[in-house]
């Protein structure tokens, strides 16, 4: 199962090497960080710009995994469908598992190698103030974290999917949902609560609302993005 796994994840790395289009996705990345750590300290507006450099690219980067990663990802086996070589793999022996880690493993990497590659510039943010580096590292973590949910919600779709756009459709639903379920919670229990139907069910609603949302990105982005003298670590 290694080796098959290894010998498509070899050859999906491969190709993406060769791809133009994602070295100019890293590159294009870098360089818009760069200018906007330019402007930011030319600007001179902020006491912290390094903390508001620093929240620039934390958010941008939150926003375009749940834009980007759900297309990346979601014609990961709705490819193989659509072009009928997935029967073939299968008729090679290769396990359903070992074509989704295949397929999803590379995919993985390329997704990491445009976190990292910002990495240096966002350390950058330290010397700007307002800003220290467990912030900085904890804010990746959760990054790379959200990455890899976003990841397998897209891969669960692509399996089920016999489509890529129903795949990608799928995806951004559930994501869309995810995103806005506490928020429906914390809603509905406030008007249980406040009309008295079933305030226990309201009060709970409203503390199952606010667990949701503290397990999220942005809510953790949220509390990262602050100076860094606010921070219990």
């Amino acid at each position: 199962m290694i080796n098959k796994t290894l010998a498509l994840s070899v050859r999906a790395l491969r190709v993406d090497a060769r791809s133009k289009m994602s070295h100019l996705l890293r590159f294009g990345l870098a360089i818009i960080v760069m200018m906007s750590l330019i402007s930011i300290q030319e600007s001179n507006t902020n006491s912290a710009p390094g903390l508001s450099l620093f929240s620039w690219i934390v958010y941008t980067n939150a926003v375009l995994i749940s834009i980007m990663v759900p297309l990346y990802f979601a014609n990961a086996i709705t490819e193989e469908k659509e072009e009928r070589t997935l029967a073939l793999l299968l008729i090679a022996d290769v396990n359903p598992a070992t074509i989704v880690l295949g397929k999803a493993l590379p995919r993985l990497f390329t997704l990491l190698f445009v976190l990292i590659v910002q990495f240096p510039f966002t350390m950058l943010a330290i010397t700007l103030g307002g800003v220290s580096f467990t912030q900085i590292a904890a804010a990746y973590l959760a990054l790379m974290a959200y990455a890899l949910f976003v990841a397998c919600l897209a891969l669960f779709c692509s399996v089920m999917m016999r489509l890529s756009a129903n795949a990608v459709g799928a995806a951004g639903l559930l994501l869309l949902g995810y995103h806005i379920l506490p928020g429906i919670i914390y809603g509905v229990s406030g008007v249980l609560k406040d009309k008295r139907i079933f305030p226990s069910l309201g009060d709970a609603g409203l503390v199952v609302s606010e667990k949701i949302w503290d397990t999220m990105c942005f809510s953790r982005l949220e509390v990262l993005c602050k100076a860094h003298s606010m921070i219990r670590c």
